[in-house]
């Protein structure tokens, strides 16, 4: 049986500085997609992960979650982020791993444009430090717009 109303989900537009991000328990679908680079990455990232930290002690919980075999999912679609926004992509990156240490299933893609290698790289090593984790580098590609625009989308 889950209570799943006891942790709300969390949903934060993006802005030009800082991401989108979306964790719903419900389906256990998180994804951090745009831009990161607040001004104050604590005061963005520290409710994310007070948030998950919630999660994890509601997983742990055997009386609250069961074991069902549902994957928990994270993509990663960021275009850019800043030195102090990948210490609490870690940190996230830390507390899934520790969740999927105690037999949950985590799926993490990160997302990197075609071109972007150094987005690519910088996947490969947050992956790096996983070891529970089930993760993928996922690139897309870019569709030309008749003007200097353009649209991405994800394969």
């Amino acid at each position: 049986m889950y209570y799943v109303n006891t942790l709300p989900t969390i949903s934060i537009e993006s802005t030009a500085f800082s991401p989108k991000v979306v964790l719903d328990p419900v389906s256990r679908f998180f994804i951090i997609e745009g831009n990161s680079r607040p001004q104050d990455a604590a005061v963005f990232y520290e409710p994310v992960i007070s948030w998950l930290k919630g999660y994890t002690m509601l997983l742990s919980s055997k009386s609250i979650y069961s074991h069902d075999n549902k994957i928990i999912t994270l993509h990663l679609k960021l275009d850019y982020f800043n030195c102090a926004s990948a210490k609490y992509i870690r940190d996230i990156l830390f507390l899934l791993d520790n969740i999927a240490k105690e037999g949950y299933e985590i799926a993490v893609s990160w997302f990197h444009s075609e071109a972007d290698t150094d987005m690519k790289e910088s996947g490969q090593e947050f992956m790096k430090l996983l070891r529970y984790i089930d993760c993928k580098i996922v690139p897309f590609g870019v569709i030309e717009k008749p003007e200097t625009d353009k649209q991405y989308f994800y394969n």
